[in-house]
C-alpha cells in the first residue's frame, strides 16, 4: 500500500507538468490553419500544423486536424497514423473514432487485427475510454479510495465483511487498471503505422531478401528490432517480417 501512493502521487504531478508544458500552442498559427482548412487550403493547413507539433506540440485536436487534412488529400495511410495519434490522447471521440473508421474502410485492403484474450477483452471494456493520463488520475483515486476504505475499517469493525468486499473490488480494479497502463507503457514507441501506399515485408533485412508478405499503408505494426535502414515489425496478426524505415512512421 505504501509502493502506491507516491507512485500515483508523482504520476499525477508528471501529468499537470506536461499539461502545463503543452500551454504554450502558437493560437494564431492554429486559428489561421484552421482557416486554411475551411477554405479548402488543405496543404496551407497542414504546413501551420505540421509546424505546431514541429514545436513539441500534443494534442487531440492538433492530430486530429492534420489527419482530416490527409483524408481531404487522399492519403489515407497518413490521415490513419494521425488519427491513431489523436486516439492516444481522447480515445473515446466520438467524431474521431468515426473518422478513422472511416478512414480504415477507404485503405486497399482488409485491415489486420489481432485476437485479444477474454482478459484482455475485459481490460478494453474497463479502460479503453480512458486516455494515459486520465487513466493514471483514476488509479490514483482508486488508490486513494483504499487507503481510506481500509482507514475506515479501523473505526467500524461491525462493517468488517462489508469492507472486505468492497476493498476486493477496489483492489481489482486497480491491478487491472496498472495492467493496463503498464501494458500501454511497453508499447509506447513501438507502435507504428505503414505510410506507404504498400511495402514489401522481407525475411531478412535487406532490397535482395525474399519477400514474406505484402502490407499496405494505414496497418498498424509492432516494432520488434532496429538495424538502420531496416526494422523487424508484428504485424498484429503475429507475422514477422523486415521493412525499409521509410515506409512506416511511429505513432
Amino acid at each position: 500500500m505504501k509502493t502506491f501512493i507516491p507512485t500515483a502521487i508523482i504520476a499525477v504531478f508528471l501529468l499537470c507538468a506536461s499539461a502545463h508544458a503543452q500551454s504554450g500552442i502558437d493560437k494564431t498559427g492554429f486559428y489561421r490553419a484552421n482557416l486554411y482548412y475551411e477554405e479548402g487550403k488543405y496543404d496551407n493547413a497542414l504546413k501551420l500544423y505540421s509546424d505546431i507539433a514541429g514545436k513539441g506540440y500534443e494534442s487531440a485536436n492538433l492530430y486530429y486536424n492534420i489527419g482530416n487534412c490527409f483524408y481531404k488529400k487522399s492519403d489515407f495511410p497518413r490521415a490513419a497514423l494521425f488519427y491513431e495519434r489523436a486516439r492516444r490522447l481522447a480515445p473515446s471521440d466520438a467524431d474521431l473514432n468515426s473518422n478513422h473508421e472511416l478512414v480504415i474502410s477507404q485503405l486497399t485492403q482488409s485491415y489486420k487485427t489481432g485476437e485479444k484474450n477474454n482478459l484482455e477483452k475485459f481490460i478494453d471494456w474497463l479502460y479503453a475510454s480512458f486516455a494515459p493520463d486520465g487513466l493514471a488520475i483514476f488509479i490514483a483515486i482508486l488508490n486513494i479510495l483504499l487507503f481510506s476504505l481500509l482507514a475506515g475499517r479501523l473505526f467500524l469493525p461491525a462493517f468488517k465483511k462489508q469492507f472486505f468486499y468492497l476493498a476486493a473490488a477496489l483492489f481489482l480494479l486497480m491491478g487491472l487498471g496498472i495492467y493496463d497502463l503498464f501494458s500501454r507503457s511497453q508499447l509506447f514507441g513501438k507502435e507504428a503505422v505503414i505510410i506507404a501506399e504498400k511495402a514489401n515485408v522481407k525475411f531478412e533485412p535487406g532490397n535482395a531478401a525474399v519477400t514474406h508478405f505484402t502490407i499496405y499503408g494505414g496497418e498498424k505494426v509492432i516494432l520488434v528490432e532496429d538495424k538502420g535502414q531496416w526494422l523487424k515489425v508484428k504485424r498484429l496478426d503475429g507475422k514477422l517480417g523486415w521493412i525499409r524505415k521509410e515506409e512506416l512512421e511511429i505513432i
